[in-house]
């Protein structure tokens, strides 16, 4: 009988401390459903997160790409003009025209080849454009006929055309 005694008062010992590990247990688990839980929740934000971040460099990448395309656009009517201009210069060149930045806002246009007795020698006008987008003509050298050189550049304000004005002058 003692011995039955014993073994009750080890199971009810033992009972009260798988009770207490049960109860142990069960918190554990409450918590680490709740971290998971939360976890979860973080989970979802930060694949929101990702999903906007994927979306902005997508957009991002097409305007980098329009952008590039862009400017390769730029980039090669710039090299044409650029081409054209030093085609158009050498043709100039060639033919005795030259430009220069004269003093202000002026261009000075010098050409020669003209007079057959001497090829060399060298004409020239200084023009600029005033606050109205109008061509002025600052002086000729030599000197020329002032009405003429006024009809020339009235023209020029009218048909835009600076290669017949050039042709004119």
């Amino acid at each position: 009988m003692q011995a039955l005694r014993e073994n009750d008062f080890e199971l009810e010992s033992s009972k009260a401390m798988y009770e207490t590990i049960k109860r142990q247990q069960q918190q554990d688990i409450e918590q680490v459903l709740a971290t998971n839980n939360l976890l979860t929740k973080q989970k979802e934000v930060l694949e929101l997160q990702l999903r906007r971040c994927e979306e902005d460099e997508s957009k991002e990448n097409l305007r980098l790409d329009e952008a590039r395309a862009e400017h390769e656009v730029l980039r090669r009517k710039m090299e044409q003009a650029l081409n054209d201009l030093i085609y158009g210069m050498r043709h100039y060149v060639a033919l005795g025209l030259e430009f220069q930045k004269a003093e202000g806002d002026c261009i000075k246009f010098t050409f020669t080849q003209i007079s057959e007795q001497d090829p060399t020698r060298k004409f020239a006008f200084v023009m600029f454009v005033d606050g109205n987008n109008q061509y002025q003509l600052v002086e000729t050298t030599p000197a020329l006929d002032k009405s003429r050189c006024l009809d020339c550049v009235n023209a020029l304000n009218i048909n835009n055309d600076i290669g017949k004005f050039v042709l004119g002058m």
